[in-house]
C-alpha cells in the first residue's frame, strides 16, 4: 500500500496524515551546520519540515513529507553530512520508494504519520 493511500484514507474521515522519516546524520553538529544542513533538505521535492536535535558527531532528523530517501541523502552529502534513515527495531517491513510490503498490519504503518484534525 503506497503512503499516499494512508492520506487518503485519513482525509475521508477527517483527518490529515503526513508521513515521516528519522535520519542520523554523521558530520559536524554545530548550530550553524546543522541550519546549513536542514536548508538543504527543505529544498528537496516533498520535504514538509526538518527538525535537527544535535547530537555529537552530527544529528537525529525527523523529516516530515514525502520525500525521495535517495534524494535526501543525496543532499545530505552535498551539505557534508552522511544521512541513513532510521527504522525502528520492532519494524518488519521494507519499503520501496512510495509502496510498502511485508507488513503484518496496517497499524505498523499509521505509526509512521502524525494526525491532525482537518
Amino acid at each position: 500500500m503506497k503512503r499516499s493511500d494512508f492520506v487518503s484514507a485519513g482525509k475521508s474521515v477527517g483527518y490529515e496524515l503526513k508521513a515521516f522519516n528519522n535520519y542520523s546524520a554523521s558530520g559536524p553538529s554545530t548550530d550553524t551546520d546543522l541550519k546549513r544542513l536542514s536548508a538543504v533538505l527543505k529544498k528537496v521535492e516533498g520535504v514538509e519540515q526538518v527538525e535537527t536535535h544535535g547530537l555529537a558527531g552530527g544529528a537525529k532528523l525527523v523529516i516530515q513529507g514525502d520525500a525521495d530517501p535517495a534524494v535526501l541523502v543525496d543532499a545530505g552529502k552535498s551539505a557534508g553530512f552522511e544521512l541513513r534513515m532510521l527504522t525502528p527495531a520492532s519494524s518488519r517491513r521494507r519499503s520501496n520508494g512510495d509502496n510498502v510490503t511485508e507488513t503484518s498490519n496496517i497499524s505498523e504503518e499509521v505509526v509512521e504519520c502524525n494526525t491532525f484534525p482537518a
